[in-house]
């Protein structure tokens, strides 16, 4: 019956889909008869909820069947569940283990897809731990679906999967051993996914606000004392402020009340009062839900600290229902289910970093931010994926190495890509000045950069740029990012080459020789000056002159798949490295100027295995590929090999200074691609055997075949530096269908 069930929903649904849906048979059969079927083979009514849609009302592109556990959900709007997801074409069903999603999207909005990845994959880890997976379930499923806008969010929730295709629908024994495995999947993650419970026990709330004071203590560098005030009230007491977190607490226990914990993110000073951020109080005995805060447990006895959205003084909890962007969880609250925020387990050592993001998003909420505030201590990279930008972490790394080995870097690829956005989520991250000039197509001069002087008026007529690069000379410790949108809209070299030049020579850019007592003469480029040029990828733009290539690190976005966009289908993932070093443009400056000599000091005794030098394989890797380029005329010189150099030596720096460093070639890797391949342009005659040749270079053994005849590359072993083959491979494919290629256009 399971797959009679199943075929004739297949083979029937898109023809009901037509007719009239009230009181059809095939919304019957699924709300009731095949729930029935799946409740008489499981067996366990008491356990389990069965239940099935063919859409509220009209019907549904993807209807579905469930099996739900009632310890953890019994409508399948939340929790997760095993489900038969029904193709919107019909062709085939997903057995799949899934998640409610109704609830999470009243919430969040357009994060819900993202959470829903990041629980699957969390989900799977915790099954991979409990149990063997079989190899033919599936980690993503695709309902193809145009009509049906939960499509996207199942897709998202799935956990694990079985696909039955219209055409090859297994046997009844097949498709019900199939069952099993997913519902014992399921049992193993509902045994460890089991509702929290809320801690009434005085004693265990008394041990509990201990160690939760303790864990703040022990973080803080500073103890004084003052006041705290709050709508009809005021505390006194020490204050604990922690550098680190940039966030003080003040506690004291109010008899027959509450365990009252106030945090706050100036800086305390003594006998002074401060202002409450956020209140994490605990009731001392049994359960307040007036009280904000709460420790609730698992089955395991592992303690959790929770919120319950009440903000007190002016703010009522629906405003923090409303503007929350963080995750809410169910709990056993007494006789009754209660949506909290587990802000993070008791013995977690990251609960303090959980408390702090906590005590932030608060401060975002009552200031009527729209966009999250940065807590101290977020890594850029955190702050990117918490802003909705998902970049390559290798993409961000270069982007920041290249900034600290040179005040210039260019960004390419097609318009979109987010090229403008990463630099300027840069700026806002450190704080840092800047200014978005959009370059225009008539820039023949740099009067439209820096301005001129008017000898009409008497005036000289600023420019935003000049006045950003006047406001990095008064601050000379704080970075100041002039982003020079579309730059290759005009000819680079008419507006910019000046500017070039003072940036390498350190020499001054004439102004004006007037009398002009608000602009100097003489313009001098600031160390603390950073520069971004984007480049947008169509016909309407400027090649480059090799001036401008050899004095800059060309970083090429590439364009994201729609559906990961759309999706929020990515990894997540961090960076690895020395983030404090790799996030300030400004430490290390130095760097800038090394030559070869201080580099071979700093580097000479670095190895890249037991018995090679890295300096000696850095030196016949970039000889090798000087003389292959140099065969088309775009050999480099003494500027471009000690910026490869320093961009080696501030990502060794980057990734722990080790003696041996077997993760060169990553970096390596990015160099020939942003320093030696963008000058790269010119016919099929010119560049059709240099491409092969810089394609050999890219791999350990020999290439038989042309670039462009070669298939998907991505997992040969024998690959030495990946990005640069598959951009020569791009290149090739183009050149020998276009007889031209270059690396930008």
């Amino acid at each position: 019956m399971l797959k009679n069930y199943i075929e004739q929903i297949l083979k029937t649904y898109k023809t009901a889909r037509n007719e009239n849906f009230t009181q059809h048979p095939m919304a019957k059969l699924l709300r009731i008869d095949f729930p029935k079927y799946l409740e008489k083979i499981v067996g366990n009514s008491n356990k389990y909820k069965f239940s099935g849609s063919a859409g509220r009302g009209t019907w549904t592109h993807c209807p579905w069947v469930a099996i739900l556990d009632k310890h953890i959900t019994e409508t399948a709007q939340s929790g997760f569940y095993p489900v038969y997801l029904f193709k919107e074409d019909m062709e085939g069903v997903y057995l799949s283990l899934n998640q409610g999603t109704d609830k999470l999207k009243e919430t969040k909005k357009s994060k819900t897809k993202n959470i829903l990845k990041i629980r699957s994959q969390e989900f799977r880890d915790k099954l991979n731990k409990l149990t063997n997976i079989p190899d033919d379930f599936l980690e993503s499923i695709d309902l193809t679906t145009n009509n049906n806008s939960n499509a996207p969010f199942y897709e998202a929730g799935n956990i694990y999967a079985k696909y039955y295709s219209l055409e090859d629908i297994p046997s009844e024994e097949k498709l019900e051993s199939n069952l099993k495995e997913v519902l014992e999947m399921y049992d193993l993650l509902v045994s460890e996914n089991k509702p929290l419970k809320i801690i009434e026990s005085e004693s265990e709330i008394s041990e509990s606000q201990e160690k939760f004071l303790k864990i703040f203590k022990d973080t803080a560098n500073k103890v004084v004392n003052g006041k705290a005030g709050f709508q009809g009230g005021q505390e006194e007491g020490n204050f604990y402020w922690s550098n680190k977190l940039g966030i003080w607490l003040c506690s004291r226990k109010i008899e027959n009340s509450r365990y009252w914990n106030g945090f706050g993110i100036e800086e305390p000073k003594e006998d002074s009062g401060h202002t409450i951020t956020c209140e994490i109080n605990f009731p001392i005995r049994g359960i307040k839900r007036s009280v904000a805060g709460a420790f609730a447990k698992d089955e395991s006895g592992n303690v959790y600290v929770i919120h319950r959205g009440k903000l007190g003084g002016n703010f009522a909890k629906k405003d923090f229902d409303e503007n929350y962007e963080g995750e809410w969880t169910s709990v056993e609250d007494g006789d009754v289910k209660t949506d909290v925020v587990v802000i993070g387990k008791l013995d977690d050592t990251k609960l303090p970093e959980n408390v702090r993001d906590f005590v932030y998003e608060i401060d975002r909420i009552k200031k009527g931010k729209p966009e999250p505030i940065i807590p101290p201590n977020t890594s850029f990279y955190e702050h990117l994926i918490k802003s909705g930008y998902f970049f390559d972490p290798k993409i961000v790394e270069n982007f920041l190495l290249s900034l600290k080995i040179k005040p210039f870097v260019i960004l390419t690829g097609n318009s979109g890509t987010g090229k403008t956005k990463l630099a300027q989520l840069f700026a806002q991250y450190n704080s840092t000045k800047y200014n978005i000039v959009p370059v225009g197509a008539n820039w023949t001069e740099n009067r439209h950069l820096l301005g001129f002087y008017n000898i009409i008026t008497k005036d000289y007529q600023e420019t935003p740029a000049l006045n950003l690069i006047m406001g990095a000379s008064n601050n000379p410790k704080t970075p100041h990012l002039l982003v020079l949108d579309e730059m290759n809209l005009s000819h680079v070299e008419r507006y910019f080459a000046d500017f070039l030049s003072a940036m390498e020579s350190e020499e001054t850019i004439p102004l004006h020789s007037n009398d002009d007592k608000k602009i100097p003469g003489e313009l001098e480029i600031p160390r603390n000056l950073l520069v971004v040029g984007t480049v947008n990828v169509d016909e309407t733009t400027y090649m480059f002159s090799p001036k401008v290539l050899d004095r800059a690190n060309t970083i090429e976005f590439s364009t994201s798949p729609a559906k990961n966009y759309m999706l929020n289908n990515y990894k997540n993932t961090n960076l690895t490295g020395d983030t404090e070093y790799l996030e300030n443009p400004l430490s290390d400056l130095e760097t800038r100027n090394y030559r070869v000599q201080e580099l071979k000091e700093r580097l000479n005794d670095v190895k890249i295995d037991e018995q090679v030098y890295l300096w000696d394989i850095l030196a016949d890797e970039i000889n090798k590929f000087q003389e292959v380029l140099g065969k088309a005329g775009f050999d480099f010189g003494f500027r471009v090999i000690d910026e490869i150099l320093r961009f080696m030596y501030v990502a060794w720096v980057y990734d722990g200074k080790p003696e041996i460093w077997d993760n060169w070639m990553r970096y390596f890797d990015a160099q020939i691609k942003q320093k030696m391949l963008p000058k790269l342009h010119g016919s099929q005659r010119v560049l059709e055997n240099v491409l092969k040749e810089l394609f050999e270079l890219c791999y350990i053994e020999a290439v038989d075949l042309p670039p462009h005849k070669l298939g998907d590359i991505q997992s040969e072993e024998t690959v030495k530096y990946l990005s640069s083959a598959l951009k020569i491979q791009e290149m090739d494919k183009v050149l020998y269908e276009q007889r031209y290629v270059s690396f930008i256009n």
